[in-house]
């Protein structure tokens, strides 16, 4: 290491931490924060009752640091927050590190450090096992690395440095949600408008026995009626156990990403555990819909997932040849289902709708041709002015400053400004923010005007019928 400022010094890891050893079984009537692999890109540890965690985990406390170790190539270091309601835990993939009581300070300088690209280049060249995620970090070779400490005043001065501009990438982030709500908002009107025409675009009168009318040869079926005969629709794993190298794959609902799955960090199941669950063995083209916690959600299985499972917060739905996959998953995310679904809820700690009442949900289908037909319009517009809205993200580089601020190069972007602080984008750097918004989609007062967030969902939906016919 290069030659450290004046008043650093060089400290082996597990000369400033305790690693935090030990595992407890979750009490199956008790509530967790769970701090999992799975739950780090969404920046908050997972809430869960006691009997959906399937294996031992390590108990934390606020202001320890986990480090990652499984495919440390992927950035993933968690700061314990304060303790809330519920007992914290982390999964054993993370590595606990505990400083002595007093030192939050010093414990938010080494996240950060653990985040930097230097400590992030030595870990990836120090893994052991195969390629991609079966890679692993091994504990005594991360406790025997030096940290270089700065100061306390300069720790104070470095985290608060990091922390201000991570928060204004916070802000940018949160105000391109807001512009994803706003198109999720106008895509909703959008496919209740094809759906059931603009006259029946408002789904507050939905009631259990009084479906709206729908057009000539059109009908309301059940989503029973929509599967293979010999394919109900199921839960799959109950409590799936520790993950298995070499077993069998599930989805859980964290993987559904966007109506895709993501294969990446999908867990496995024991052969033999599976094996109880093999009524809810996947084909490539079956629905997935998550049926706890957050419910509504969909996604269809790719080809390669062939013989996977899922867990039991989740549904299968295999479609029959005659209905188009496509038009049934937009009709799922549509309004009137949603809303179906939210009425049906049931549960406290863990709210959930049942398979039953899945099986009777309604959905709108006309002939064959015109779910084609619709799912074209669709896709037409969803393309163009949603999926390229939503594919903005902002990028937090995690590296110790080495000046005092973020480059100001960036131009405005008009769908990164938001409109309530005056004007983000304007100081994001491009280091942090890729907009993949094409400058014709940027361009006109009608896609500015779709993005206003001031438009009301009646507005949306008569500006949507206007356009597709």
């Amino acid at each position: 290491m290069s030659e450290l400022p004046h008043g650093w010094a060089e400290v082996r890891l597990d000369e400033l931490a305790e690693e935090v050893t030990g595992s407890i079984a979750p009490e199956s009537a008790a509530q967790y924060e769970l701090y999992s692999v799975p739950a780090f890109p969404e920046g908050n540890p997972e809430l869960v009752d006691g009997s959906a965690i399937g294996s031992n985990k390590r108990p934390v406390a606020p202001a320890d640091v986990l480090l990652c170790k499984i495919n440390p190539r992927i950035n993933r270091v968690w700061y314990v927050g304060p303790i809330k309601e519920r007992r914290q835990l982390a999964s054993t993939e993370f590595v606990p590190l505990r400083l002595p009581t007093g030192n939050e300070i010093t414990a938010r300088y080494l996240m950060w450090y653990l985040r930097s690209p230097r400590f992030r280049e030595w870990i990836k060249l120090n893994a052991e096992g195969a390629t991609g995620s079966h890679t692993r970090a091994k504990s005594p070779a991360i406790l025997r690395q030096c940290i270089p400490i700065a100061p306390v005043s300069e720790q104070h001065r470095i985290v608060a440095t990091i922390e201000e501009q991570f928060s204004r990438l916070d802000s940018g982030r949160a105000a391109l949600d807001r512009v994803r709500l706003n198109v999720e908002a106008f895509k909703t009107a959008l496919l209740d408008a094809e759906i059931l025409g603009p006259g029946n675009s408002d789904a507050s009168d939905l009631i259990a026995d009084r479906l709206p009318a729908l057009p000539p040869e059109w009908r309301w079926c059940t989503l029973d009626e929509l599967r293979e005969p010999d394919r109900p629709i199921v839960y799959g794993i109950i409590k799936p156990g520790p993950n298995v190298a070499g077993g069998v794959p599930y989805v859980r609902v964290t993987e559904m990403k966007d109506g895709h799955i993501d294969p990446y960090e999908l867990r496995r199941a024991s052969p033999a555990r599976a094996k109880l669950f093999q009524r809810a063995s996947l084909r490539g083209g079956d629905i997935l819909i998550s049926k706890d916690g957050t419910i509504g959600k969909v996604a269809v299985v790719p080809p390669e997932l062939e013989g996977a499972n899922i867990t039991q917060h989740l549904v299968r739905l295999s479609l029959r040849r005659e209905f188009n996959r496509d038009y049934v998953v937009t009709a799922l995310r549509s309004r009137w289902p949603q809303r179906w679904l939210n009425r049906e809820t049931r549960g406290v700690a863990l709210q959930g709708v049942n398979v039953g009442d899945f099986r009777r949900l309604p959905l709108p289908i006309p002939p064959r041709p015109l779910q084609d037909a619709i799912q074209e319009r669709v896709a037409a517009w969803a393309e163009p002015r949603g999926t390229r809205v939503i594919q903005l993200r902002c990028f937090r580089v995690a590296r110790l400053p080495q000046t005092g601020g973020i480059s100001k190069t960036m131009p405005v972007c008009p769908v990164c400004v938001d409109r309530g602080s005056g004007g983000f984008g304007s100081e994001l750097s491009t280091t942090h923010l890729r907009c993949r918004l094409s400058p014709a989609a940027l361009s006109g007062a009608r896609t500015k005007q779709f993005l206003s967030l001031g438009h009301s969902r009646r507005q949306l939906a008569a500006q949507a019928a206007r356009r597709v016919q």
